[in-house]
C-alpha cells in the first residue's frame, strides 16, 4: 500500500522532489530489510540439518512402500465389500473408474460420499490426469470413514457357532481393542494405534489363543441356532459371565507386553527428537525454547496416554465343541 501511494504521487508529479525523495527512502528501507533477512537466513541455516534432512535410502524405502500400496488390490476388494454391505451402489467403467452412489445406502448420509455421488479411481496416474476424478488410496477419508462405520455398528458383534470335536467343550472367542485417549496433537497413535487383542478361552479357564489360530477356527466352525442351545440344561448367564471375565483377564495380561513395546518405541523416537532439538539450539538461535518445552511435554503426554490405555470389548463368539445342535 505504501509503495503504491508513493509511486502514484511520483507519477502524478505531485511535489516531484519530495515524492522522489520519499520513494528513494522507501527503496533504501526495502534494500536494508532484504539484506538483514538474507543475513538471518544465512546465519540460521544449519549445514548438518540440510545434509541429513534427506536420507536417500529412507526416501527410497518410502517411495517403494507408496508404490506397493497403490498396486495392492486388497484395498479395492475391502472397500467393495464394505460398500456392498452398506448398500452403496457401484458402477464400474471400462477404464477402471467407479461411480459411487450412496442415495440407497442402508445408513443415512454415508460419510465422504456427496449426495450427487462420487466418481473415483484407484489409479494415481488416472487421478492426476483427471481433476474431476477422486483418487482413493488407503489415506483417503472414505476408507477410514467406511471402516469406522463398520466397527462402530452394533450389528455383527456377537455370533454362535459349533465345532466338530471328539470331546465336548465350550469356547469363548473375544476380541478386545486396546486404545488410548489423548489429544490428537500428541500423535500417540504413532506408537500405540487402536490394537485388536484376540483371546480364546474354554469352560475350564484354559487360554487356547496360541493353540487355535483365528483363520483356522473361522474355517472350521459352522453357524448354529442359539435358541436351541439355550434350551439345553447347564448353560446360564453366570457361566457366560465367567467366560467373559476369564477372557478379559487374559487380554489384560497381553496388553502389558503391548504397552511395554509402545513405551520403548515412544521413548526411543521422542527422546532422540528432543535431544536433537537441544543440540540444534546450541548451534542455531532459530530453535526456540518453546519448541524444546513442547517436545518435553510430548514425551510426558505420550507416556501417560500409553500407560492409561484401556481395553474395550468389541466382539464375542460362543463356540460349542463336540455337541450336535439341530
Amino acid at each position: 500500500t505504501r509503495l503504491l501511494e508513493l509511486a502514484t504521487a511520483y507519477g502524478e508529479g505531485k511535489l516531484e522532489k519530495t515524492a522522489r525523495a520519499q520513494l528513494d527512502s522507501f527503496i533504501a528501507e526495502t534494500e536494508k530489510f532484504r539484506d538483514e533477512l538474507q543475513l538471518k537466513m544465512k546465519q540460521g541455516r544449519d549445514r548438518h540439518l540440510v545434509l541429513y534432512s534427506f536420507i536417500r535410502v529412507v526416501a527410497k524405502t518410502v517411495f517403494e512402500r507408496v508404490r506397493a500400496a497403490d498396486a495392492d488390490p486388497l484395498l479395492k476388494k475391502i472397500l467393495t465389500d464394505l460398500f456392498d454391505h452398506f448398500g452403496v451402489r457401484i458402477s464400474e467403467h471400462e477404464d477402471g473408474d467407479v461411480n459411487l452412489d450412496a442415495n440407497h445406502a442402508y445408513v443415512e448420509g454415508f460419510p465422504s460420499i456427496p449426495r450427487d455421488g462420487m466418481l473415483a479411481t484407484y489409479d494415481r496416474k488416472r487421478a492426476i490426469a483427471r481433476e474431476d476424478i477422486r483418487f482413493i488410496s488407503a489415506d483417503h477419508p472414505l476408507v477410514q470413514d467406511s471402516i469406522d462405520l463398520l466397527v462402530n455398528s452394533p450389528s455383527g458383534t456377537t455370533s454362535f457357532c459349533v465345532l466338530e470335536a471328539d470331546k465336548p467343550n465350550l469356547l469363548l472367542e473375544a476380541v478386545f481393542v486396546l486404545e488410548t485417549v489423548a489429544d490428537a496433537k500428541w500423535h500417540v497413535d504413532q506408537f500405540l494405534a487402536p490394537t485388536p487383542v484376540r483371546v480364546l478361552v474354554d469352560i475350564h479357564g484354559q487360554d487356547l489363543t496360541e493353540n487355535v489360530l483365528y483363520s483356522r477356527l473361522s474355517a472350521d466352525v459352522e453357524d448354529a441356532p442359539l435358541p436351541r442351545f439355550l434350551e439345553r440344561p447347564g448353560f446360564n448367564g453366570t457361566l457366560l459371565k465367567n467366560l467373559v471375565e476369564a477372557a478379559n483377564d487374559r487380554a489384560k495380561a497381553h496388553t502389558l507386553t503391548l504397552k511395554k513395546a509402545a513405551r520403548e518405541r515412544a521413548a526411543s523416537v521422542l527422546t532422540a527428537d528432543l535431544q536433537r532439538l537441544v543440540d540444534l539450539s546450541k548451534l542455531n538461535d532459530n530453535v526456540r525454547p518453546e519448541e524444546i518445552e513442547l517436545a518435553k511435554k510430548q514425551v510426558l503426554q505420550v507416556r501417560t496416554a500409553i500407560e492409561a490405555a484401556r481395553l474395550r470389548l468389541d466382539s464375542l463368539r460362543l463356540i460349542v465343541e463336540g455337541v450336535e445342535i439341530d
